[in-house]
C-alpha cells in the first residue's frame, strides 16, 4: 500500500511539473502572440501617422506650386493691363501732339 501511495505522489509530483511546465510554455506562446499583434497594430498606427504627414508635405507643396502659378498668371495679366493702359496713354499723347501739329500747320497756311 506505502508502494502505491509513494508511486501516486510521484504521479501527481509529475503531473503538477508538467501542468507548470505547460503553462510556462503556454504563457511564452500567448506572450510572443500578444507581442507580435501588439507590433502588427504599432506598425499600422506609425504607418497612417507617416502617411499623414506625407500627405500633408504633399498638400503643401502643391498649395506651394499651385500659388506660384497663379502668381504668375496673376503678374502676366497684370502686365498685360499695364502694357495696355500704358499703349492707350501712349496714343492718346500721340493724337494730342499730332493734332498740335497739324493746328500749328494749318494756322502756318491760314497766314
Amino acid at each position: 500500500m506505502r508502494e502505491r501511495e509513494r508511486l501516486n505522489e510521484y504521479r501527481v509530483r509529475d503531473n503538477r511539473e508538467r501542468e507548470r511546465r505547460e503553462n510556462i510554455e503556454r504563457e511564452r506562446r500567448e506572450n510572443i502572440e500578444r507581442e507580435r499583434r501588439e507590433n502588427i497594430e504599432r506598425e499600422r498606427r506609425e504607418n497612417i501617422e507617416r502617411e499623414r504627414r506625407e500627405n500633408i508635405e504633399r498638400e503643401r507643396r502643391e498649395n506651394i506650386e499651385r500659388e506660384r502659378r497663379e502668381n504668375i498668371e496673376r503678374e502676366r495679366r497684370e502686365n498685360i493691363e499695364r502694357e495696355r493702359r500704358e499703349n492707350i496713354e501712349r496714343e492718346r499723347r500721340e493724337n494730342i501732339e499730332r493734332e498740335r501739329r497739324e493746328n500749328i500747320e494749318r494756322e502756318f497756311r491760314k497766314d
